[in-house]
């Protein structure tokens, strides 16, 4: 079975904040022997899975000095109430997204995360030499001498992000793994290991059609609670593709509907 690389990071310092454009340093480091993970080009979009199973956008930045977060890194601390001394452990999914595991100064993970959202957030942005407001799905960024507004998160990962239930849910977005062999589904593990059993089950999921799948949950020990037999089965009949996010609601004690938004 393939596992993800992991590190984790102790919050130190002024963890919260991006490159310093005339420091020149980076405060939030990525360890240089992790690097061989991922692709170290200049500047690079990430994503950032939070404890509650919904996303944020980040930058992979790099300087003399090393590689590292920045860019939306600054909203994901702000939106987590990141404290110093905290512990995080970061595996990456591939595909410049990163699962993320807050543990408190208790040792303990933080269960208040559980259910974080992004908040909304003003800024303003130059257009043309005026400034306009955007919220905390656009940037800017300089294009032929002059700012212009831009998306910075797709349509799919917005949508997802919107999702509202009166049931238990989570949200992944398919990485390589989740599509080739051995073809398994890694769910967050705040989700599953509250609300899915702890012990191998069948599970019923069903399509945006309401077509039924049977598959099979596994929970490991040391590692994520997974879908195994069957979604390959699942991902094929739906034609999920790299990119795609699907919101698993538990609708029932061993039934999800899966609610996908490309």
């Amino acid at each position: 079975m393939e596992r993800n690389p992991h590190f984790f990071k102790v919050l130190l310092g002024d963890f919260s904040q991006r490159l310093a454009s005339r420091c020149l340093h980076f405060l939030f480091g990525i360890p240089v022997q992790f690097l061989k993970h991922i692709s170290t080009a200049t500047s690079k979009r990430v994503t950032l899975q939070g404890p509650s199973g919904r996303y944020w956008n980040a930058e992979l930045g790099k300087s003399s000095k090393g590689t590292f977060l920045c860019g939306g890194w600054a909203e994901f601390t702000e939106d987590h109430a990141l404290r110093e001394y905290e512990f995080l452990v970061f595996r990456y999914d591939g595909d410049f997204t990163f699962t993320v595991k807050i543990f408190g100064v208790n040792a303990c993970e933080r269960e208040d995360l559980f259910t974080v959202s992004q908040r909304k957030r003003r800024k303003l942005c130059e257009v043309n030499d005026r400034y306009v407001e955007s919220s905390l799905d656009v940037g800017c960024v300089l294009l032929s001498s002059q700012f212009v507004i831009h998306e910075e998160r797709s349509e799919a990962q917005e949508a997802a992000n919107s999702f509202t239930s009166k049931f238990p849910f989570t949200t992944v977005k398919l990485c390589r793994y989740h599509i080739r062999h051995p073809y398994i589904m890694k769910l967050p593990s705040a989700f599953s290991h509250t609300h899915l059993p702890r012990k191998k089950s069948v599970l019923i999921i069903k399509d945006p059609n309401m077509k039924s799948w049977e598959v099979t949950f596994i929970p490991p020990k040391g590692d994520n609670d997974r879908l195994s037999a069957g979604w390959h089965d699942f991902f094929r009949g739906n034609d999920l593709m790299l990119g795609d996010f699907c919101v698993f609601e538990l609708v029932k004690p061993l039934q999800l509907n899966v609610h996908i938004f490309r």
